[in-house]
């Protein structure tokens, strides 16, 4: 935890002036060579779960960003390499995990019934659980696949070993997602969840 504290206060060192801007989708949306016409679609049949979509994207420290690109100024500092070749190919890698986070925190609210996220209510809890669960798929899978996109075209282009590399390591982080979620699930009607355990896990 000191590590990951550490990095993340570093992180506007590592990246200046650019963490802010990571809030604003916009900054993703001008990076897309081809921007995707299904994403359009959909925001015109419901222009709703994209106004939450991006009021939840620009929410939050931004900390899994953050500690990417500051892990990767610090490998490149070991390996004598120029951060600035590094960084921009990690652009579509930050906003893609960024994205799935978001999106599990939407169907994380709905499964706990959490009716405060950040400080303001829940999606489920003004657009109802369908459709917050909806807005979890479009941030997690939709748009973070937007993101991943990006990878394929220049200045963004990873090769062939890196992207399977990555595409590895998301796959691991959402089984782990998962798999804690479910122990979650499971742990609440466990006769070992006395009163207190619950107050100090849930509230």
């Amino acid at each position: 935890n000191n590590a990951y504290t550490e990095l993340y206060n570093r992180a506007p060192d590592v990246l200046p002036g650019t963490i802010p801007e990571m809030r604003n989708p916009e900054f993703w949306i001008a990076r897309m060579e081809n921007p995707d016409e299904n994403l359009e679609i959909i925001k015109k049949l419901d222009p709703e779960l994209f106004e939450i979509s991006e009021e939840r994207f620009k929410g939050g420290k931004k900390a899994r960003p953050a500690l990417i690109f500051a892990t990767a100024k610090a490998v490149c500092q070991m390996k004598d390499i120029p951060f600035e070749e590094v960084k921009q190919k990690l652009l579509p890698y930050a906003a893609r995990r960024e994205l799935k986070h978001n999106g599990y925190l939407e169907i994380d609210d709905v499964q706990d019934s959490s009716p405060l996220r950040r400080g303001v209510p829940s999606t489920w809890t003004r657009i109802g659980k369908e459709r917050a669960i909806n807005t979890g798929l479009l941030l997690s899978d939709a748009l973070a696949r937007k993101a991943e996109s990006l990878s394929y075209v220049k200045p963004y282009k990873l090769d062939v070993k890196t992207r399977k590399l990555v595409t590895e390591i998301d796959a691991w982080i959402a089984l782990h997602t998962i798999e804690g979620q479910d122990l979650d699930i499971k742990y609440r009607g466990s006769p070992e969840l006395t009163p207190e355990k619950s107050e100090l896990i849930y509230k």
